[in-house]
């Protein structure tokens, strides 16, 4: 997998232009969701990073056995990601369709 910076010299050709599927998005937001695997699969690398750094830092802030503020933002931090989630689900074909299109030009 390559990351797509915008410059034509980092752009991998026999990747760039495979036509992304709709099952496959489903499942990759099915099992992997919440980490965001399915954001990547899209081609959109920087909504994967948020996916999983608040993922991670609502699980991190979780670990704390005193309940607090940092606690309270766990929650926060993990009700965001579950909320982004189901709405992706919901969003999913024309995720999908999206990216196939931005693929082609």
């Amino acid at each position: 997998m390559t990351f797509d910076t915008g410059n034509a010299a980092y752009r991998d050709s026999a990747t760039t232009g495979a036509p992304k599927y709709v099952l496959t998005a489903y499942l990759l937001a099915i099992f992997f969701g919440v980490l965001g695997f399915h954001r990547a699969y899209l081609r959109k690398y920087k909504d994967m990073a948020i996916f999983f750094l608040a993922a991670l830092l609502g699980v991190l802030l979780l670990i704390p056995t005193d309940p607090g503020f940092l606690r309270i933002l766990g929650y926060v931090a993990i009700a965001g990601v579950v909320v982004a989630w189901v709405i992706d689900l919901f969003r999913m074909p024309a995720l999908v369709a999206e990216a196939n299109a931005s693929a082609k030009a």
